[in-house]
């Protein structure tokens, strides 16, 4: 169709008042427009023959409903994977709470050096354990509680720190006497590790990070038993205290946001570590030499994280 009749018949006037006039323009529309035009020498303006272009038509993009359905899946999984990018513990600012060392796989070595005459005990232990550990564990094995915070790109500060105590009483009542009451084992031990890390993203779901920390433990029990046949009692103490360098290069997996997963080796390295003991009996207390002692472990273990701000 021709663009404007309005300003073709303008252009007509203007251009040749006395070969097409604003009447004759007006039944341009008619099947003959493009002749009578011809003849009336208008085709030889090059202004006026561009409005007898014909208009294009607008081309309109319709979509199915599957499409559309595929279009919006698609955009949907670009934004969700868009936002599992950016969710990760290992940003600027982000505080991360663990729980370590919940399960996993153990292998401990318990070095002792006697004070007093020299002679070295060695204990060796593989264990296995699901949220359960027996009471002789070393420092090292017991499930702690970490805070960290990302302070620049992945590079974390923080610390762990575990802490057990018991205490009890043991009663004793014989057939046909009295019963007979004393303060039954008590125990009091503690970590605390402080610890840089480095975190580093490498899928949306899955991440790397290696902790470098220095513990220090210390474990302190009581015992009180009777002495003799006056009914004396006499009590044990023991003090357990030392430093150990720890690595973990450790694996988070990601299954939801702010939730992860932390699996990987460790290795604690002893770097000092003693222990005092002495009993006392009716008031005089005797303090033995200090043993030496060391503890060593490594293994696989399983953690728990989340992340905030």
């Amino acid at each position: 169709m021709v663009r404007d009749l309005t300003s073709l018949a303008r252009c007509a006037d203007t251009a040749f008042p006395r070969t097409l006039s604003s009447r004759h323009a007006s039944d341009i529309w008619g099947g003959a427009a493009r002749e009578r035009l011809v003849r009336a020498g208008v085709l030889h303006n090059v202004a006026c023959s561009r409005l007898l272009e014909p208009t294009k038509p607008t081309m309109k993009t319709t979509m199915n409903g599957p499409g559309l359905a595929v279009a919006l899946l698609l955009s949907a999984t670009a934004i969700t994977h868009q936002a599992r990018a950016q969710e990760t513990p290992f940003k600027p600012g982000k505080l991360i709470i663990s729980a370590d060392r919940l399960f996993g796989l153990s292998f401990s070595t318990t070095k002792v050096v006697d004070g007093g005459n020299g002679d070295t005990t060695t204990d060796t232990r593989t264990g296995v354990a699901f949220l359960w550990r027996r009471n002789d564990v070393t420092p090292y094995e017991v499930p702690r509680v970490g805070v960290d915070v990302d302070v620049f790109r992945g590079l974390t500060v923080g610390g762990a720190l575990g802490i057990y105590g018991e205490s009890g009483t043991n009663s004793t009542q014989p057939a046909g006497a009295a019963t007979t009451s004393r303060d039954a084992p008590s125990l009091t031990s503690f970590i605390f590790t402080p610890r840089v890390g480095y975190g580093v993203p490498i899928v949306p779901w899955f991440a790397f990070w290696g902790r470098l920390g220095l513990s220090y433990y210390s474990d302190h029990s009581t015992t009180t038993n009777p002495v003799g046949m006056a009914g004396n009692l006499r009590t044990n103490k023991s003090t357990s205290s030392g430093f150990g360098l720890n690595l973990e290069p450790l694996f988070v997996f990601l299954p939801a946001p702010h939730v992860g997963i932390i699996v990987g080796p460790y290795l604690d390295v002893p770097m000092s570590g003693t222990r005092t003991t002495s009993s006392t009996t009716n008031g005089v207390t005797t303090t033995q030499p200090d043993d030496k002692l060391k503890y060593t472990d490594f293994g696989l273990t399983v953690g728990m994280l989340s992340y905030f701000l």
